[in-house]
């Protein structure tokens, strides 16, 4: 990259005259993104790339967003030490040619309840319905619903090398380009300092010393939680295993299943959870629950 080539900026997106003509979006997806995404584009029409760094943010601006990059044939990259997570992942998904040398990760969006039960039902619904018309519009491989609606919003569920492969489309990035994108995003790594550590990563560690007897970890007041279910979830451990057990066996049966078969695996997912709701909280119930879908999912394709 010529280091006297100024990067020109709209709002927290840059573009940079490289080889691969490429946008940096890096941070909080806010309010208003879009509109700096159109204004790049409008000003460097001949733009290949969206470069991705971020852990996520407004989900409704990634949509439209989302829609932006795919009307304008943008292929999306994540460079090498670089994560693309939450909301982030949606920006990814719509690249018309997705790469990822770095991680890309999702979970439930933040207003669905941490175990998957509407807070505001109109709303959520809303949502699900136009994440699943962008992924059936845009050709995105269905699997990727699952993990994005059944992780819990305060974890991230991590694409294995497996299904990023399944979800990368189109040629490969050319050398020259992959290494401009890649110089590109270290050249700005300073600009994330601010930037709380993505959900999932280890932090660095820290120097070894010997340290103080720390406090005893205060027990979680599980009555604050918002539902029956995740209060039950809160207070015994063995069902919170077993719902960590499900999610991953979900995550396996996801990857299974044939694309023309994903609508009836999500129906069918969406009629245990209604039916886990409907226990009201009571252990033995919800246990049987857990069981019962983890035995039908153990005979999965």
């Amino acid at each position: 990259m010529d280091a006297s080539a100024k990067p020109q900026v709209f709002g927290t997106i840059r573009y940079m005259p490289i080889t691969a003509r490429a946008l940096l979006l890096q941070g909080e997806i806010k309010a208003g993104m879009n509109d700096d995404l159109r204004a790049a584009l409008r000003t460097y029409p001949d733009t290949m790339y969206l470069v991705l760094d971020s852990d996520g943010g407004l989900i409704s601006e990634a949509l439209l967003m989302a829609r932006t990059i795919r009307d304008h044939g943008l292929a999306t990259f994540v460079a090498p030490r670089s994560e693309c997570a939450s909301a982030c992942a949606l920006l990814w998904l719509s690249g018309k040619r997705r790469h990822a040398a770095g991680r890309v990760g999702v979970h439930r969006f933040a207003t669905l309840g941490g175990i998957g039960l509407f807070t505001d039902e109109e709303g959520t619904q809303d949502t699900v319905g136009q994440i699943v018309e962008m992924v059936e519009d845009m050709d995105i491989p269905t699997f990727v619903l699952v993990p994005m609606l059944r992780t819990p919003h305060s974890d991230v569920h991590w694409f294995t090398p497996q299904e990023l492969a399944r979800l990368r489309a189109g040629d490969p990035v050319p050398p020259n380009a992959a290494r401009d994108i890649a110089r590109l995003a270290v050249h700005f790594a300073p600009l994330k300092s601010g930037r709380s550590r993505s959900r999932g990563s280890a932090p660095n560690p820290a120097p070894e010393r010997t340290p103080a007897a720390a406090p005893a970890t205060p027990r979680p007041d599980c009555t604050t939680l918002p539902d029956a279910t995740a209060q039950a979830l809160c207070r015994d451990p063995h069902l919170a295993g077993l719902d960590a057990d499900l999610t991953a066996a979900t995550n396996r049966a996801s990857l299974a299943t044939p694309a023309a078969d994903m609508a009836a695996f999500l129906s069918r997912q969406t009629d245990w959870e209604r039916a886990r709701a409907a226990c009201k909280g009571n252990i033995a119930c919800l246990e049987r629950a857990y069981t019962e879908r983890l035995t039908e999912l153990s005979g999965a394709p």
